[in-house]
């Protein structure tokens, strides 16, 4: 009696522990002779080949006898990228299908469906006298990726440190200007992380458009990670005063003078060859001392006039463009002189900024229900 409990004892825990079934929805175990036969390949959760799901395959019990004519794929899981193929017992291909996509699903193909150049097979009407077997290839085997990024246009950290959270642990202090090194680092001194484990990439240092890219790897491969946080609060911007460039574009200047105007004010005239001083001294007089600053070698007749907005009221701000007055220069063919203004570097205040973590791709290993189902015609 002992004997028999714990042979019934191994029975039920084999099967408790199978991880598909194999289903024949008309009753019929080998449908010898009995019409329209179907036999059903129901893959679960608990078809994982350890942390690494190349394939996972499925066998019918019985030989099925019959004409092979259509084969349906329904899941209600979340993979990409998956396969099916369809095999008999000496490993002939019956069907494959590879990229199904759980979100575009159920499939319904004839067995005739081809899948990929040169595939000629028709197995359709084919007879089969053996047991099937189905095989789900490459689901789920890819690691997760999460992307951190700061989303704001033109925002780059230029002070401060930031920290990044998983699993309850929070790194030590990251400095601005950190980049892989120093991020993968601070991110597998973690206790919910380990050496090994994430793989942290950023090319350059976190700012608009340099993303932190995190993918777990070893322990952490391939399996569904929680969600990282990052705190920005001690992370600065600390913007930049706007700079504004005057370039004549005709040829040199030989004579005459010259005004800047800045929101309607208008400066002295400057000499067409006055450099620094000169100009300063009219921007001074007209704007107040020290807010706009000047930076030139030699007048407009030479050189580039570069302004930079760094006073009260203008410094760290996207100001006006200033506008020219050159109707008494000319140039050396005694024609009216031209130049032209740009904004070369746009002014901004300082910012903290706000960065974001994205799951970019959901790792794991296991399978979500794929049902794989098979239609003939039994002899």
């Amino acid at each position: 009696m002992k004997r028999f409990l714990v042979i019934l004892w191994l029975l039920i825990f084999c099967l408790s522990i199978q991880a598909g079934i194999v289903s024949y929805p008309d009753a019929s175990l080998s449908n010898q002779g009995s019409g329209w036969g179907i036999v059903k390949f129901s893959f679960d959760v608990n078809d994982t080949n350890a942390a690494d799901v190349n394939y996972v395959s499925l066998a019918t019990n019985y030989a099925i006898y019959g004409k092979l004519d259509r084969i349906t794929i329904n899941s209600t899981g979340t993979e990409h990228c998956w396969g099916v193929r369809l095999k008999d017992d000496i490993n002939v291909p019956l069907f494959t299908k590879t990229d199904c996509n759980s979100s575009l699903i159920p499939y319904g193909y004839a067995i005739t469906q081809p899948d990929g150049s040169g595939s000629t097979c028709n197995y359709r009407d084919v007879a089969v006298f053996s047991p099937l077997t189905c095989y789900i290839s490459d689901v789920n085997n890819t690691p997760e990726v999460q992307t951190i990024s700061i989303a704001a246009s033109g925002v780059t950290p230029d002070a401060g440190t930031y920290r990044i959270s998983y699993g309850g642990q929070t790194t030590s202090a990251i400095a601005y200007g950190a980049t892989t090194s120093a991020i993968d680092t601070a991110l597998e001194a973690l206790s919910t992380i380990g050496t090994g484990n994430i793989a942290a990439v950023a090319a350059t240092a976190l700012g608009y458009g340099n993303n932190i890219v995190i993918t777990g790897t070893g322990d952490l491969a391939k399996k569904d990670l929680s969600a990282f946080t990052i705190n920005t609060a001690n992370l600065l911007d600390t913007g930049n005063n706007e700079q504004q460039t005057i370039a004549r574009t005709c040829y040199r200047i030989s004579s005459g003078h010259w005004h800047i105007t800045y929101n309607t004010v208008k400066t002295g005239a400057i000499a067409y060859d006055g450099a620094k001083a000169a100009i300063d001294a009219n921007l001074n007089a007209a704007y107040g001392a020290g807010k706009i600053v000047s930076t030139a070698t030699d007048g407009i007749n030479v050189n580039s006039v570069v302004l930079t907005f760094s006073g009260t009221g203008v410094a760290k701000t996207d100001v006006n463009a200033v506008t020219l007055d050159l109707t008494a220069l000319l140039d050396a063919n005694s024609a009216p002189a031209t130049a032209s203004v740009t904004e070369s570097l746009k002014g901004k205040t300082d910012v903290i900024p706000t960065a974001t973590v994205a799951e970019t791709y959901k790792g794991g290993n296991n399978l979500n229900p794929i049902d794989v189902t098979v239609y003939f015609k039994g002899d």
